[in-house]
């Protein structure tokens, strides 16, 4: 019982922001007035094209009515309508993004997890390498890479960090689980506690410097 409720306190943690600023877990209204005839696919890839186009900043999108003014001056079918549609009505962009949005979320679970991320990839690929395709140890890290691929392919805008939650607390474990049972190299543990110090006084100077920033 102590795991899942931690779980749950660290997702609830973890959207704070969220429930603050609205109430829910979104910082969008996702539905449009009735009135305009468009949708949230269709405003969310019209926000990349605009931030690809230097239009919009990075994490933000346009309002509903800039989306509705999109589509009456190219036509109703400038924007894809549908997830499927999204992912099929620009492949090049579809490529880009994918590529960029893998990266992003590499990169912020590196922040977030240090080596512990990388370590069900490795898992992984030493098990496809020996073509041990059978092992229990695939499953968690095969969930990871799956789960990273699929928001990379279908979020054509931006992603949001606190998605990742429901895969990097079993990345957590996964680690936790092989370090108890003498797999993690000792260089490979020293690094990853080297670097969780490392990102836990960055992340204390960025808030102490926010603070002192906005209260002089």
């Amino acid at each position: 019982m102590l795991l899942p409720f931690a779980v749950f306190c660290l997702f609830v943690t973890i959207n704070i922001p969220c429930l603050q600023s609205r109430g829910k877990l979104s910082y969008d209204d996702k539905v449009a007035p009735s009135s305009l005839g468009v949708n949230w696919r269709q405003r969310q890839y019209l926000a990349q094209l605009m931030v690809n186009e230097g239009k919009l900043d990075n994490f933000q999108h346009p309002s509903w009515d800039e989306t509705r003014a999109y589509l009456d001056k190219h036509g109703n079918a400038a924007l894809p309508r549908t997830l499927l549609e999204g992912i099929t009505f620009d492949y090049k962009m579809t490529a880009t993004e994918f590529v960029k949005d893998f990266g992003f979320s590499l990169f912020f679970g590196f922040r977030q997890l240090a080596l512990m991320l990388f370590f069900p990839f490795i898992i992984l690929f030493a098990r496809i390498y020996k073509r041990d395709f059978r092992s229990p140890d695939m499953f968690i890290p095969l969930i990871m890479l799956s789960v990273m691929a699929i928001l990379s392919l279908i979020v054509v805008s931006y992603i949001e960090p606190r998605w990742f939650i429901g895969i990097f607390v079993p990345a957590i474990l996964f680690y936790y689980m092989n370090q108890r049972q003498g797999k993690v190299r000792q260089w490979y543990l020293t690094a990853n506690y080297v670097l969780v110090i490392l990102f836990a006084f960055y992340g204390m100077y960025g808030i102490a410097k926010s603070y002192l920033n906005n209260h002089p």
